[in-house]
């Protein structure tokens, strides 16, 4: 179950990644999936905009969706940003994803989930969950 604290999280989260994809002109053709709505894209370019959906849950649309966080999916321009751009914005929008302590893992190519990082407490250091290899015995 999705806590109170976890779904206003859930809000900013989605709020941000519609004014992150806003701002660098991706926002056609993509759904911002959390707390049981999405916000949908109109239009492409600087003439998108995004208007709210209600009783949508990411899972009835993909197969890897998480519905206790945010799911995106996307076509477009956003799509290739997130399979074919290693540039400066695709870096923006990693480090916006992990200014909330969060990753994000895709699921197909066009559509990506979120998930908190996992973080060990290690003399008083915090380690990245992507930044820890794990050996199987």
């Amino acid at each position: 179950m999705v806590t109170q604290t976890q779904k206003k999280k859930n809000k900013q989260m989605a709020d941000a990644i519609k004014k992150w994809m806003l701002k660098n002109n991706v926002a056609g053709d993509t759904r911002i999936y959390f707390n049981g709505k999405c916000y949908s894209s109109v239009g492409y370019g600087k003439d998108a905009k995004y208007e709210t959906l209600q009783n949508m849950k990411a899972s009835n649309y993909f197969d890897y969706a998480n519905d206790d966080t945010v799911a995106i999916s996307f076509e477009g321009a956003f799509y290739d940003v997130m399979n074919y751009s290693m540039g400066k914005i695709r870096d923006s929008f990693d480090k916006l994803i992990e200014s909330f302590g969060y990753y994000y893992e895709l699921g197909n190519a066009w559509n990506l989930s979120l998930y908190r990082t996992w973080n060990i407490n290690e003399n008083k250091k915090t380690v990245n969950k992507k930044k820890i290899c794990w050996k199987i015995l």
